[in-house]
């Protein structure tokens, strides 16, 4: 694309990559609503629930995502955002027709084959539509747009459920009988399509920008890409790790509804609207503000301004995800986890943008997919860990109240101390980028 695009057409495709982003994490997230009936129908234990929402999606992603983005970094983004989609919407859907432990297995390691070719492409499109400026509040739109869509897959995916449930198993030709979990797994496979669909005649691939020579120059090779991660460790390497390690956060919050179904007894169709709703209002509050924020700090001379505010935020909201499983009462419970979402999610403002203000133009997909793939790391082992704590340590499903809270407890000041080593090496970096680009 040579022409120069306009500003409204810029946020047009922030929009509709946001909207793919939406779509990947409802089909990332769905299966956290309906762990419970799951596990019941194909009789698992806590620790298989746990991969099922884990690893078995971060198995391929974790293999698939650095190469993705590499390529990403030479080839069309547009057209693998669009394979992307293709394969992880196909993939939700046949988890619909899973109904064995093996085969559920493999379709959610499709989803994260799909979904490892979104992000890296998606924040490198995004980074050359729009000036830095800007790029803050072009970051939190695609967020904040991903960020919901776990909201929508509680708050529909409750509802959609409930419905399921009271109409029976659904009977399909050739398909035969569905139980209701599998049915809503059809369902939500639909809006992927339909993005899919919008993504490939509208959106056009943007020049890659940045430092003009450097820009154009032939994508790094490996070797160049792992020298200039470690020649720059404390600002790149030890910030992704902090960034990740609260990132985390999200492999504790997926056992919430299970929470809420053993704890207080509350069934899918009543906890997915009510969290749904919650997490919807404040993740849009949240991400929105931390972007505004960090353009707001960076315009008065703090270039630090991202890391500036997710140290205040994580300092601040880590009593209240301590409290969440403990508080006694499911609507206590509610407005702590509304608190904490707000608080996260300013941080995932500012921590998208934040990255590729370190990240030299050529290897920009590769550094996000490094924070992608830790964070899906952390992620799956925390989920995991959480599981393994109630089976062998508690020995009792109405303790991962317990389990919950321990792994907060290492999580959420972990990620504070990480963040804290890498300030002034980011912002170092951050200021030799700008002067290279000037």
């Amino acid at each position: 694309m040579s022409a120069t695009p306009s500003r409204a057409y810029a946020w047009y495709v922030v929009v509709i990559i946001g909207l793919a982003n939406t779509v990947s994490s409802i089909d990332r997230s769905f299966i956290s609503l309906v762990a419970e009936p799951i596990r019941i129908d194909l009789q698992m234990s806590d620790t298989q629930v746990s991969l099922l929402m884990g690893l078995a999606y971060f198995l391929v992603y974790s293999i698939a995502v650095i190469p993705v983005a590499a390529l990403a970094d030479r080839r069309s983004r547009r057209n693998i955002i669009a394979i992307g989609i293709t394969i992880w919407t196909t993939a939700t859907a046949l988890c619909g027709l899973s109904m064995t432990y093996v085969r559920l297995f493999l379709m959610r390691m499709g989803v994260g084959l799909g979904e490892s070719m979104l992000g890296p492409s998606a924040v490198s499109v995004i980074t050359d539509y729009f000036p830095r400026h800007l790029l803050a509040r072009a970051m939190s739109i695609y967020t904040v747009l991903g960020t919901v869509g776990t909201s929508l897959a509680s708050v529909i995916g409750g509802l959609l459920y409930r419905y399921l449930v009271e109409r029976g198993d659904l009977v399909l030709p050739l398909l035969g009988s569905l139980r209701p979990w599998q049915a809503a797994f059809l369902a939500i496979s639909i809006p992927g399509f339909i993005v899919l669909l919008l993504i490939v005649t509208t959106i056009r691939e943007p020049e890659r920008t940045g430092g003009g020579v450097a820009a154009r120059a032939p994508a790094p090779k490996p070797r160049e890409v792992r020298a200039h991660l470690w020649n720059n460790r404390r600002a790149i390497l030890v910030l992704v790790g902090g960034c990740s390690l609260l990132a985390a956060s999200s492999g504790v919050a997926l056992w919430n509804t299970i929470l809420f179904i053993r704890v207080y007894g509350w069934e899918i169709g009543r906890i997915g609207p009510a969290l749904g709703t919650v997490q919807m209002i404040c993740t849009v509050l949240g991400v929105l503000s931390g972007g505004w924020c960090a353009d707001f700090l960076r315009r008065k001379g703090y270039e630090d301004a991202n890391l500036r505010i997710i140290l205040t935020i994580v300092a601040l909201i880590t009593p209240c995800y301590l409290m969440v499983p403990n508080a006694g009462d499911p609507y206590i419970s509610l407005a702590l986890i509304g608190i904490d979402v707000f608080g996260t999610n300013m941080c995932f403002g500012c921590i998208t943008p934040a990255l590729p203000l370190v990240a030299p133009p050529r290897m920009r997909s590769q550094i996000v997919a490094l924070y992608f793939f830790t964070t899906n790391l952390l992620s799956t082992g925390v989920t995991t860990g959480v599981a393994l704590i109630t089976d062998y340590v508690f020995a009792d499903p109405g303790a991962v109240r317990y389990s919950m809270t321990i792994t907060y407890f290492i999580l959420l000041p972990g990620s504070w101390l990480l963040l804290w080593f890498a300030r002034p090496a980011y912002l170092a970096e951050v200021r030799r980028l700008n002067e290279a680009a000037a």
